[in-house]
C-alpha cells in the first residue's frame, strides 16, 4: 500500500508538471520570441488531448532514463527543465529510499517471527513433546497474536517522545472506530459538541489489547 500511494504522488507530481510545461509552452509561443518547444514537436496547432499526451510523457521521462524527442527551445523552458530534473532526483531518490525501507522493515519482522516460531519448536523438541500439543498450542498462540507482525504501540519507542497533545489526537484516530462501534455511542446525539469528551476518552480510556474470541483480557 505504502509503495502504491508513493507511485500515486508521484505520477499527481508529474501531472502538475506536465500542465506547467504545456502552459509555459504557449505562454513562450504566444512572446515576442514565437520559440517554443510547442513549434520544435509540431505541436502549435494540435488539441488540448495531445498536448497534454505530450506534456505528461515528457514530465514522465524527467524522472526515468527513458528518452523523448521533446526539448526545451528557449532559456526560460530549459531552466524549467532543469528544475525539474533535480526535482525528479530527489523524488526518486526519496521513493526508492522508502521502498528499501519498507523492505527491511518487513524482513526483520518476518526473521523475529521466524526465531520465536524456531524456539517453540527446539522447546517442544527438547523435552520429546507430543505434535498433538505442539499444534494446540500454536494454534492458541496465532489466535493470541503472538506470532503476529502488527506492531503495537508500546513497542514504538519514537513514540515516546511524541508530545502529548499529538498522543491524543493519535489515539483519536486508533480507537475512534471502535468507539462508535459500541451500541452505547450510536444513540449518543451530541457527537460533535462532545468532540473533546470523545477524544479523551480515545486518549485516556482505551488501549491496545489481544485476547482470543470468548476470552477476558485482564
Amino acid at each position: 500500500m505504502k509503495i502504491v500511494s508513493g507511485l500515486l504522488m508521484i505520477l499527481a507530481v508529474n501531472h502538475v508538471i506536465a500542465c506547467c510545461w504545456y502552459g509555459l509552452g504557449k505562454w513562450t509561443l504566444d512572446s515576442s520570441s514565437g520559440s517554443s518547444w510547442l513549434v520544435n514537436a509540431n505541436m502549435e496547432e494540435a488539441g488540448f488531448s495531445d498536448s497534454y499526451a505530450v506534456s505528461i510523457h515528457w514530465a514522465l521521462t524527467q524522472f526515468t532514463p527513458a528518452t523523448n524527442n521533446v526539448a526545451p527551445a528557449n532559456a526560460l523552458e530549459r531552466l524549467f527543465a532543469v528544475l525539474v530534473i533535480l526535482l525528479a532526483m530527489g523524488m526518486f531518490s526519496s521513493f526508492i529510499s522508502s521502498i528499501t525501507a519498507t523492505v527491511s522493515t518487513l524482513r526483520q519482522s518476518r526473521s523475529e517471527h521466524f526465531k520465536r516460531h524456531s524456539f517453540l519448536v527446539r522447546f517442544f523438541n527438547e523435552r520429546n513433546l507430543s505434535i498433538e500439543l505442539f499444534g494446540k498450542v500454536h494454534d492458541v498462540l496465532k489466535k493470541q497474536g503472538s506470532f503476529d507482525l502488527r506492531l503495537k504501540e508500546d513497542e514504538v519507542e519514537l513514540l515516546d517522545n511524541v508530545p502529548e497533545r499529538l498522543k491524543v489526537y493519535l489515539h483519536e484516530e486508533m480507537f475512534l472506530g471502535s468507539l462508535m462501534s459500541l451500541h452505547c455511542w450510536r444513540g449518543w446525539k451530541k457527537l460533535d459538541d462532545d468532540e473533546d469528551f470523545i477524544r479523551q476518552v480515545c486518549h485516556f480510556a482505551m488501549a491496545e489489547h489481544v485476547a482470543t474470541p470468548g476470552q477476558d483480557r485482564d
